[in-house]
């Protein structure tokens, strides 16, 4: 499921539980520091390189490393207590946003699709690194 999938769902779901009292909030992580990220990065073994997106499998590593040792990430007790903060107010928010880079989302959701698709093109994917063998 993507990002705007979820989103879409979270919407939905506030809009078909709220007559019930029951509250959903959607929250946007940026960059934070965790020991999933670490945890899956020290057991991936990437891409078969015979695979559509083998070519691209360093490109992938470098974007997974890239929210936990660069960009400022925030340590996951900070996010956990921001979230928990507004969750647990009297009438929580129905979009909660923090982490490291979460105001690039609000940015590329403003503008047109072509341009988001062709900008995190060329942030996320480019031209392959590893060499098809």
């Amino acid at each position: 499921m993507t990002k705007a999938s979820l989103t879409r769902l979270s919407e939905i779901l506030y809009m078909e539980l709220a007559p019930f009292g029951v509250a959903v909030v959607h929250v946007n992580t940026g960059c934070v520091r965790s020991n999933v990220v670490n945890n899956a990065l020290a057991t991936w073994r990437g891409l078969a390189p015979e695979t559509r997106y083998g070519a691209w499998r360093d490109t992938i590593a470098e974007r997974i490393a890239f929210g936990q040792d660069g960009a400022g990430a925030i340590p996951v007790e900070d996010f956990a207590w921001h979230v928990v903060r507004e969750v647990l107010r009297e009438k929580p928010p129905r979009y909660v946003s923090y982490g490291a880079l979460c105001w690039m989302d609000a940015i590329l959701a403003w503008l047109p699709r072509l341009w988001v698709m062709v900008i995190m093109w060329r942030f996320t994917a480019g031209e392959p690194k590893s060499s098809k063998s």
